[in-house]
């Protein structure tokens, strides 16, 4: 049966297997790395890919990640930017994550994927913000889930889920009802 895969590996398998191409956000790109890969995998299999991250200066309780100066989010954000060259269907928002949610409608999304700041009262705050965006029958998940580094995560979503939620190695995944 092998290894659970991770993340890109999880979502790379279900973009492959729809009939139709997906509307999907990844919220907290960093360096690009997931949506690079999704949409050389299976970008014909994604009619929207929306990248949204802040790619601003974080406070000292974020450890090695405060080390970064702006120049060094500057340039994350412009890559970003720069895979649209290569996938027209990507969208690239550098806000946060409260003001990318209000720009879309309920149902709008297919999948979800909350990768932003793992600190607990975030992800308390980040899903809900999303859960209403996506489609019922679609996907809301995250990354970091059983992660030592991030205990927050894991929190939050048994708050909001109980048991209600898949694990695929460290990412978390939601089904929404059809009903």
């Amino acid at each position: 049966m092998g290894e659970p895969l991770n993340q890109r590996g999880f979502f790379t398998k279900y973009l492959k297997e729809q009939p139709k191409p997906i509307k999907m956000a990844e919220i907290g790109v960093w360096k690009s790395s997931l949506a690079k890969r999704l949409l050389k995998n299976a970008g014909d299999k994604v009619s929207e890919y929306w990248a949204i991250d802040r790619w601003n200066l974080l406070p000292r309780e974020y450890g090695r990640m405060h080390n970064r100066t702006m120049e060094n989010w500057d340039e994350m954000y412009w890559y970003a930017c720069s895979l649209s060259i290569w996938f027209p269907q990507l969208h690239v928002a550098r806000m946060d994550s409260e003001d990318a949610a209000k720009l879309f409608p309920k149902g709008y999304f297919d999948l979800v994927f909350i990768d932003a700041d793992h600190y607990y009262e975030a992800v308390k705050k980040d899903i809900p913000l999303w859960l209403p965006k996506v489609r019922k029958g679609g996907i809301l998940s995250g990354h970091d889930y059983a992660s030592k580094r991030h205990p927050g995560v894991e929190k939050a979503v048994k708050e909001i889920f109980g048991d209600d939620f898949y694990i695929a190695k460290d990412t978390w995944i939601w089904i929404k009802e059809v009903k």
